[in-house]
């Protein structure tokens, strides 16, 4: 009876110290000093100046890159993934501008500045919805990403 009584509060202790070291804000200079493969698969790896915002289900990312390298890292996991996309790029991609509102709900709570005149940007989309979503400006070079993962 006391293994069992003491199990699930335990677990929970477990839970909430790994927890504290698995999810929250992040700092990184670079792409090699991610190392978490569910973070790495939606960050480009000539991103510089990366902060990440890890949750369960997904993660909220910041930083600096240039368009021609964010399209090209873009184009090539949509070379890799994009016959596996639930949604083909045609339909996920007009480059319009996206409403600041729009960026300010998606990244509430994060205190990051609203990007102005950011341009959306989508990767494949897998079967259970999974994916990332890039709102990138042209005047800071600064790219702001949610992705969800199940």
């Amino acid at each position: 009876i006391m293994s069992f009584v003491s199990f699930i509060p335990s677990c929970v202790g477990v839970t909430s110290i790994v927890d504290a070291y698995r999810f929250g804000t992040f700092q990184y200079a670079s792409f090699t000093e991610l190392q978490d493969f569910r973070v790495e698969r939606f960050v480009p790896k000539k991103a510089r100046n990366i902060t990440v915002n890890k949750y369960a289900m997904g993660h909220k990312a910041k930083y600096t890159i240039s368009e021609s390298e964010l399209k090209s890292y873009l184009d090539q996991l949509w070379d890799a993934h994009g016959k596996q996309s639930a949604i083909p790029r045609k339909d996920l991609e007009n480059h319009a501008v996206v409403a600041p509102e729009e960026i300010k709900a998606d990244f509430s709570g994060l205190d990051w500045p609203v990007l102005e005149n950011a341009v959306e940007y989508r990767s494949p989309v897998e079967a259970d919805g999974g994916g990332a979503t890039y709102y990138f400006s042209r005047e800071s070079s600064i790219v702001y990403h949610r992705a969800g993962y199940w």
